[in-house]
């Protein structure tokens, strides 16, 4: 896997205008802005606040850029200085996180995949399988607390997160991706901030019309948008001859 530049930028004519150097946005141009200190990928990004970018999880690079190594680690950059800072260690490492912010100075880690051995007798470099451990991080304490976890059977990675009002959406994703096969789900699960409950959903609504997970999408007024995404990824062929 090859890592991309390590240089952030924001669109100068979005929604984050406090950067100093945006005060060009109205070029409608991109600025450079602070390096991340560590670059990764498979990581998730959300928005605490309108001053803070959460950036969780992932895989690293080590033994001189070889080889990956999922993480724990929490970088969070402020917008108003154009600076980053390390803030606690998720409480697992995870990779593909499902990550949502509802309050201002909240964080929702609502699972992920994570590194497992692989079965007895099979030699594969790669086995990330989902985990259902859900937290909550307060950005003004820098505490993560466990709150309750997905039902059995729903635990996944990568997939389309969308929030409304309380509720915090999670569409398809994947369970498994190890060398040579991974997976796509077409289910769609709510968690309630205010409850600390997951919520089950009208039949309607509870299943995508078809698989995916590396997708995306975004809630705009009462509707959950869902755009693109992948199934199976680059051993879809693959996969399908095999089946």
């Amino acid at each position: 896997m090859r890592y991309a530049t390590t240089v952030i930028a924001l669109a100068a004519s979005g929604l984050l205008g406090s950067v100093d150097a945006a005060s060009s946005r109205s070029s409608d141009r991109w600025v450079n802005l602070a390096s991340i200190p560590t670059p990764r990928q498979e990581h998730g990004t959300v928005a605490i606040g309108n001053s803070t970018i959460a950036i969780v999880g992932g895989i690293a690079p080590q033994d001189n850029g070889t080889t990956t190594v999922t993480t724990d680690l929490v970088q969070l950059y402020d917008i108003t200085s154009n600076t980053w800072r390390t803030g606690s260690a998720s409480p697992f490492k995870v990779n593909h996180p499902n990550l949502a912010s509802v309050d201002p100075k909240k964080l929702y880690l609502l699972g992920g995949l994570t590194d497992v051995p692989p079965p007895k007798g099979q030699d594969l470099d790669m086995n990330w399988i989902a985990s259902k451990d859900c937290y909550v991080y307060d950005a003004a304490t820098d505490t993560w607390v466990e709150i309750v976890s997905m039902p059995n059977g729903t635990e996944r990675g990568s997939s389309i997160v969308g929030v409304h009002n309380e509720m915090i959406y999670l569409a398809g994703g994947m369970t498994v991706l190890q060398t040579g096969y991974q997976d796509a789900v077409d289910s769609v699960i709510s968690f309630n901030t205010t409850s600390g409950l997951w919520q089950r959903l009208e039949s309607a609504a509870a299943e995508l019309p078809a698989s995916r997970q590396h997708a995306t999408g975004s809630v705009i007024g009462d509707s959950l948008y869902v755009i693109d995404g992948r199934r199976y990824g680059q051993m879809y062929h693959q996969h399908s001859f095999r089946a």
